[in-house]
């Protein structure tokens, strides 16, 4: 982050004394001093100006002779592939001109319109399918279906006023308890885009009038924009002092708001509940700890006996994964075979029952094997990842910061996620150096197969595609010209709409697949981080990659201060687009009511499993909060990067997030399912990244006006230190955790003592047979008990009192504790580090 805020503010000073003047035509050519060259010949003119150098006896730049021949032949590539079409007209990003009003009022009419057609489908789909749209509420609300008042209190959740009355009046506390901190703070970030649009509306109350009186446009939208050829010094000074307003407004918003996070983060974290307070992931285990009893001892010995409540190392158990699934088909087969036959006389059913009590023997033996493998070491079961539960937030909070191993990659610990949110097939096997650069590398292969298959779906939406199949449409174009060439731009930005929704389902696979994150929440934190980049690149500044995506980058790394001038004379040409981006989105905040990803997902597994199974399928990776994060945050970045340019864009901008504010509000409370929590995490990035916005708006503004003259340049390019400075001051705050004192304070009270011993950090599918802690204990004798010696090897009871033996709480738990018989008893448990027990020491080994 600090690389690019250095890049950010060296960027423009050179820009304002350039060894070499560089602009960048309206058509998206470069003018560099007298010579003027096509837009695919940035490297190639590098190297020809490198050569004039040579020929003339000047000295050559030394760090450039090598990498400018290469690139310009990476340009060649590039170009050839490419076919001379710029990024901007592959994406069909259309420069402002002739017909701009009537395409803006054409695109909002038919957003509103599907709008209210959407609105519609919701309320018939809601009243049929109240499980994916009002269950949220109705378990909240405590029915259940088929029980007593299920109808009435349908009828009532589906009704329209409750439903709209649910997405206004929002409570903190329940949004809280139903979704978590992520989402609460996702609606107020909503509020805190709204509040910054609201206060820079003064700008289009200043500056639309002195617009409208530059005669140079004749089309209504031209005339409320900044003119391209504005040259009145008092409308230039004007422009320079809304700039600093603009940044010192939103600037101050987001550290306010910053503000207001902390106390409702130190809220969440003072109510985490047990085990999620006191717990640690370990990752890089070394191998002789792989196993609950030896990691228990480990800690044991480093922060006390009683510090430790219980361990886990987490298995391979991906054959008992394959067994239940076994087993849940053999169960729904019996219970289809029960639907359709006699109970008393019909053998299929006899013959599923037994099916299933043959699989449920072989998924009990195989947890008793994997039981023994863990306990013995065995490396095709132990992972080199755990859970260790302390007993106090304070021994949590010391271990977590300890360096425990003699190298980067052994004994990492960080604060666990929720139990329910952590996702143990990535902690199998955690990826290693060559999966992550593979990971990235799919990544940005992702970016690059992006622009052919926007070109493949502009293709399909393009009306000059259709025309040779169906020839009425080139009557339609000469018969109303006007209406077609509205319906081109409105299909044109909704063809990048629908190749954007597909880009964070692939964005989440890949990182499941190769980074493999530890919890939803992480995935969700890294999927917005890079969907926020993606858009970024692909819609914001796509059209000053006028010479193509790697050409310009190749460009750019070679000479930073060009990116003032690309900015400069690309984006304000195409503002019009942009401001139909922000109504199409009115749209997509409407088709979220319909959930049709799990609607279709639902109805089409419903006929071969249960609603509740089929609902519950069809909701797993359905809410992608990251996606949402950063979708936000993209919108709010291109309002305050237009603000100035096309005022009129901020009035866009409000009532999208006025309308994304009432459908996530009733999404969350009402029909989506609880997903992980990272405690706000999602909204601090956010803020960070409104910054960027920041940034490129003030750069932007600095190549506008700079190019009228150096002064206006050299007036705004202090704004970038103010921006750069608010935000690294974002990270004086300190959120990630509690005050010492605070942790002191909640540790007055024993969070073993809150009745949530069944709550434990343990793989869902070992959880039916495991219900006591899952540590393995060697318990002394009460004789040997009070004299015996401290050690690391040692393992505390776990339970906090009576030192001699834990009482088992519950009936499997003490049929489990009974001694081993006959020739087991007599085996030696695994050797524990460090010292030797005493050998007159009676040990009873208990394998939870």
């Amino acid at each position: 982050m600090r690389g690019f805020v250095l890049a950010f503010l060296w960027a423009p000073l050179e820009a304002v004394h350039p060894k070499e003047a560089l602009q960048v035509l309206a058509d998206g050519s470069l003018h560099s001093g007298h010579h003027a060259f096509h837009p695919f010949s940035l490297l190639r003119h590098e190297r020809d100006r490198e050569g004039d150098r040579v020929s003339q006896g000047l000295p050559n730049d030394s760090g450039n002779s090598d990498l400018t021949p290469s690139l310009a032949n990476v340009t060649n590539s590039i170009d050839h592939f490419q076919g001379n079409v710029s990024s901007a007209d592959v994406m069909r990003v259309r420069m402002d001109g002739h017909g701009d009003t009537l395409e803006l009022v054409s695109t909002v009419i038919f957003t509103l319109t599907v709008s209210v057609w959407m609105m519609v489908a919701f309320k018939v789909l809601s009243s049929f399918y109240p499980v994916l749209y009002s269950q949220r509420e109705l378990e909240h609300l405590g029915f259940v279906p088929e029980g007593a008042g299920w109808a009435q209190a349908l009828q009532d959740v589906t009704s329209l006023w409750h439903q709209l009355k649910l997405a206004i009046f929002l409570k903190e506390e329940h949004v809280l308890e139903v979704q978590g901190l992520d989402a609460w703070m996702h609606l107020q970030f909503q509020w805190l885009a709204m509040r910054i649009l609201l206060l820079l509306c003064v700008v289009p109350v200043i500056v639309c009038p002195l617009h409208w009186t530059h005669a140079h446009a004749e089309e209504l939208f031209s005339r409320l924009n900044l003119a391209v050829g504005e040259d009145r010094h008092i409308v230039l000074w004007i422009h320079v002092i809304v700039v600093w307003a603009v940044s010192t407004m939103t600037t101050r918003q987001l550290h306010l708001a910053m503000k207001g996070f902390m106390g409702k983060r130190y809220q969440w974290l003072s109510t985490m509940p047990f085990p999620q307070c006191t717990t640690v992931l370990v990752e890089g285990i070394p191998e002789n700890m792989c196993s609950d009893f030896r990691l228990h001892s480990y800690f044991s010995g480093l922060f006390g006996e009683n510090a430790v409540v219980r361990s886990y190392v987490v298995r391979n158990s991906k054959l008992l994964q394959k067994k239940l699934e076994r087993l849940r088909k053999a169960q729904r087969a019996l219970q289809k075979a029960i639907a359709e036959g006699d109970l008393a006389s019909n053998q299929l059913v006899q013959f599923r029952r037994e099916s299933v009590a043959d699989i449920k023997e072989e998924v009990a033996a195989e947890r008793i094997r994997l039981g023994r493998l863990s306990h013995a070491l065995d490396p095709d079961v132990c992972t080199n990842t755990g859970f260790v539960t302390f007993r106090t937030r304070l021994d949590m909070r010391l271990a977590a910061r300890e360096q425990l191993g003699t190298d980067s990659f052994a004994l990492q610990l960080c604060a666990a996620p929720e139990p329910e949110d952590v996702h143990y097939e990535s902690l199998i096997l955690r990826p290693s150096f060559a999966q992550q650069r593979l990971g990235w590398l799919s990544v940005f292969s992702t970016f690059l197969a992006f622009l052919p298959a926007v070109v493949f779906v502009s293709t399909l939406l393009s009306l000059n595609s259709w025309q040779q199949l169906f020839p009425v449409i080139h009557r339609w174009r000469r018969t109303s010209p006007i209406a077609m060439e509205m319906l081109e731009g409105v299909l044109a930005t909704l063809g990048l709409k629908l190749m954007l929704s597909f880009i964070p389902s692939i964005l989440l696979r890949i990182k499941r697949a190769f980074l493999k994150p530890v919890s939803y929440s992480v995935a969700q934190l890294q999927l917005q981080r890079t969907y926020f980049t993606f858009l970024v690149v692909f819609v914001l500044l796509v059209t000053a990659f006028a010479q193509g995506l790697i050409t310009t980058l190749l460009y750019v790394a070679q000479q930073p201060a060009a990116i003032v001038p690309l900015l400069a004379k690309s984006l304000p040409l195409t503002s019009r687009f942009y401001v139909n981006y922000i109504v199409l989105g009115w749209g997509s905040c409407s088709c979220e009511l319909l959930r049709p990803g799990p609607l279709v997902l639902y109805l089409s597994l419903r006929e071969f499993m249960s609603e509740k199974e089929a609902c519950r399928t069809a909701e797993e990776d359905s809410v992608l909060m990251g996606t949402r994060v950063a979708r936000s945050t993209f919108m709010l970045v291109i309002a305050l990067v237009f603000c100035s340019i096309s005022p009129l864009i901020l009035l866009a901008a409000i009532v999208y997030f006025l309308f994304e504010r009432l459908s996530h509000g009733y999404l969350l409370l009402s029909a989506e399912p609880r997903q992980g929590d990272s405690g706000g995490e999602l909204f601090v990035q956010s803020l960070k990244q409104v910054h960027m916005g920041l940034l490129i708006y003030v750069l932007l503004m600095i190549g506008v006006l700079g190019a009228r003259g150096v002064e206006f340049g050299l007036v705004l390019a202090p704004n970038l230190f103010l921006v750069s400075w608010s935000l690294l001051s974002l990270d004086s705050f300190l959120w990630t955790s509690l005050p010492l004192d605070q942790v002191m304070d909640l540790d007055d009270n024993d969070p073993c003592a809150d009745g949530c011993e069944h709550l434990v950090y343990q793989q869902p599918e070992c959880q039916e047979a495991l219900q006591t802690p899952q540590i393995l204990v060697s318990r002394p004798s009460q004789a040997e008990a009070a004299p015996a010696p401290k050690a690391p090897a040692r393992a505390p009871a776990p339970a906090p009192a009576p030192a001699a033996a834990p009482a088992p709480a519950t009936a499997p738990a003490a049929a489990a504790a009974r001694p081993r018989s006959g020739s087991r008893a007599s085996r030696k448990a695994p050797e524990e580090t460090g010292p030797e027990r005493p050998a007159q020491e009676e040990v009873e080994d208990i394998e939870f």
